[in-house]
């Protein structure tokens, strides 16, 4: 090692305009004969010019700081509570912690960051409420919380964080009924709330968030009717409504008509399809299409030109009669994933022989 870049020399460095850290080749500090560490968080954020620090595997705790605009710790063995001293750092941009294993209570500090755009502090072991301090980030535009250990609570005042446009709140347990604060993210593209036990209807609203491309509201206890005002979103690629209980019909070749549209997933609930078959619109190029238990009755005409298919789910629908020339071909091309247990109502005497009729 450079003796040059020992911490004690580190100090001269101010007078420069470090810009960018790495540290991704240490392995642990602890083990670091030069780079003590007791020392290395210390002289890391001291270094006045510095604005953007990466560091990988290393295990170490935040120190304060003061022109700091980026801190990388995504994926890295970081561990403990994140230190108060956090909410010194009033010119971080971005901070990202996802997929650590930071735990306790997020500290309130955290609101002081208001150059915020950009927080993801998810699949981790953070536990309490989620600190409504948050809503002084007027300034964020991508928060993930999902996966943690946060207690139930009320999440509302994210609706004052317009400029919003990705909320990832998935496994957070964070709320009971759908919270009503997306209605104020007009600029909303991606909302992610699955898995959080969520109850009550959709509301019609949702239809006004056109500039969604990512919607999911999977392995809730959401129920009722989807509200027509689905049909609106014309814009989304990625529709998930499965896992729930969920009741009347769904018009599917209304659905069919979102150009960009690559996943569909409404299995495992009550609904019914209705799919009329005259609709001369071009069908989206799907990728992922789950609707086991819908009461299809039959094979979806549609199926024969979606030749970009990977996995399918065709479960529980009742389906009569055989199995089309053209499905089995379609099922050579891409396609990885098929379940269709328990799907024919008939059950054919030379399955082998009429599949290819």
């Amino acid at each position: 090692m450079d003796w040059t870049y020992h911490p004690r020399y580190l100090k001269s460095w101010k007078a420069y305009p470090l810009c960018h850290l790495y540290f991704s080749e240490i392995v642990d500090c602890k083990e670091s004969s030069p780079w003590e560490y007791s020392n290395y968080p210390t002289f890391a954020f001291l270094v006045s010019g510095i604005i953007h620090i990466s560091l990988d595997i290393c295990r170490n705790i935040f120190q304060s700081g003061s022109q700091l605009e980026m801190l990388l710790l995504a994926g890295t063995s970081f561990s403990g509570q994140l230190p108060g001293s956090l909410g010194n750092l009033k010119s971080m941009k971005v901070f990202d912690v996802a997929g650590c294993y930071f735990s306790g209570v997020i500290p309130s500090s955290l609101g002081n960051l208001t150059k915020l755009n950009y927080l993801d502090l998810s699949h981790n072991s953070f536990s309490g409420k989620i600190p409504p301090s948050l809503v002084n980030l007027l300034q964020v535009y991508y928060i993930s919380l999902s996966f943690n250990n946060f207690r139930s609570g009320t999440v509302d005042w994210l609706g004052n964080l317009t400029n919003r446009n990705y909320v990832d709140l998935k496994g957070t347990n964070s709320c009971c009924n759908i919270p009503s604060y997306p209605r104020n993210l007009t600029q909303l593209t991606v909302l992610q709330l699955q898995k959080n036990n969520l109850t009550g209807q959709i509301p019609s609203w949702i239809g006004n968030h056109t500039q969604l491309i990512s919607l999911n509201l999977g392995k809730n206890k959401l129920h009722g009717p989807i509200p027509g005002s689905i049909y609106r979103l014309q814009n989304l690629e990625d529709l998930s409504l499965s896992y729930n209980f969920f009741s009347g019909t769904l018009e599917l070749h209304l659905l069919l008509k979102f150009r960009n549209l690559s996943s569909l997933q409404l299995s495992h609930n009550n609904l019914s399809l209705i799919n009329r078959h005259n609709a001369t619109f071009p069908h989206p190029k799907l990728v992922l299409l789950t609707l086991g238990g819908c009461y299809l009755g039959e094979f979806l005409s549609f199926l024969r030109d979606q030749n970009h298919l990977e996995l399918l789910d065709l479960q529980d629908n009742e389906i009569v009669g055989h199995i089309p020339k053209w499905f089995m071909n379609m099922s050579t091309i891409t396609l990885e994933y098929l379940f269709w247990l328990a799907t024919f109502r008939q059950v054919l005497s030379n399955p082998c022989r009429s599949s290819m009729e």
